[in-house]
């Protein structure tokens, strides 16, 4: 927590200038914009060890974010950058790893070894009668807000129609998943894990066994201690990823409105029908680049170089083309970059989604 946090698009700026993916993906993550974020320390009545977070239904979401990118953060993110063996290790540089579990992984990674911080225990289930009661994402210690619950996510939806600013007009590629929904389990449930006597039980005794235990002399320096009615256990949301909307005709682009809530200037893209995009492809010379994941969770600069290094790039996505321009066989839909450089297009997240998508079943 030090002053000289760089403003939203010099932070944006700075990350797309990491040259290493893994790092830039970590920068994001942890740094980028998310589409919410919130921190609850005011502890309840009933409840002194646990903090008391906001419900879905509350108006007031926004709160500043607990990470920001200082310049030591910055001058840790580059040394990284030049040195990123230890980060690759981590994340077993597996490219084929689920997205979910390589985002936890690199806020792990942050958490183990910001000066601010100390991870004491990821993906730790609570159980009631044999029961799971759910899982707390990351506990970590945080130099001036103690015990920190932190819950994280990063999701990618898309705009079923044009009324932008309703929550539930947010799906999954899939259609399997609803914005409005995992916001509510994310607030409602998830974040509120240690609101369960038994959660909170079993917690504590971790941290008996473990931190007090097996954690070496800089948890001490740390002065780490169980949640008190003073400083209860703090609860924090991390909701990252990238909203896509709907643009008929790329090229004119409309102003959507935002849900209420979500953090104004949250990472965008848009997307396009099959049928939509055939068109584009016989208007216009287009590059793309079908982005796989973990890269969804890079940066549009970070994937613009990958679409520069592209060769020939129009060979080279033969089987984007086979699936998304030329074929009707499309199941799922696929993330490009693109650009257009006749156009001044540069760089462009777009889902491209089978002619029948807005018509399939969905939660």
């Amino acid at each position: 927590m030090t002053s000289s946090a760089k403003p939203l698009n010099a932070a944006a700026t700075f990350i797309d200038s990491l040259n290493t993916a893994a790092v830039r993906m970590l920068a994001n993550a942890v740094f980028g914009q998310p589409l919410l974020h919130m921190l609850s320390q005011q502890s309840g009545l009933e409840r002194p060890l646990v903090a008391q977070a906001l419900s879905f239904d509350d108006s007031a979401h926004k709160h500043p974010a607990l990470f920001s990118l200082t310049d030591k953060h910055q001058q840790w993110l580059r040394q990284l950058d030049q040195e990123p063996r230890q980060l690759l290790e981590y994340l077993h540089n597996d490219k084929h790893i689920k997205l979910g579990i390589y985002h936890e992984r690199l806020w792990q990674f942050f958490l183990l070894n910001n000066d601010d911080t100390q991870l004491l225990a990821s993906n730790l289930t609570a159980r009631n009668n044999g029961n799971d009661l759910g899982e707390f994402d990351l506990i970590y210690h945080h130099r001036d807000f103690g015990l920190v619950h932190l819950e994280i996510a990063s999701k990618y939806y898309l705009a079923c129609s044009q009324h932008t600013d309703n929550w539930k007009t947010w799906l999954g590629p899939g259609r399997t998943d609803r914005l409005d929904l995992k916001l509510n389990h994310s607030i409602n449930k998830q974040m509120n894990l240690a609101d369960h006597p038994r959660a909170t039980e079993q917690l504590l005794s971790y941290l008996d066994n473990h931190v007090d235990n097996h954690l070496d002399n800089h948890l001490n320096k740390l002065s780490i201690k169980k949640p008190t009615a003073e400083k209860p256990l703090s609860k924090q949301l991390h909701i990252g990823g990238r909203l896509f909307y709907r643009r008929e005709n790329p090229l004119s682009p409309s102003h959507s409105a935002h849900p209420e809530h979500l953090s104004e200037q949250h990472q965008t893209g848009h997307w396009l029908l099959l049928s939509e995009w055939q068109d584009l492809l016989s208007q216009h010379q287009v590059d793309y680049h079908l982005i796989d994941k973990p890269y969804w969770l890079d940066t549009a600069k970070g994937n613009q170089r990958r679409l520069a290094n592209t060769e020939t790039n129009q060979a080279a996505s033969t089987h984007t083309a086979t699936s998304t321009s030329t074929g009707t066989s499309t199941k799922m839909p696929e993330m490009i970059i693109y650009s257009i450089e006749a156009l001044d297009i540069e760089t462009a997240f777009c889902f491209i989604v089978p002619n029948d998508w807005l018509t399939r079943p969905s939660v």
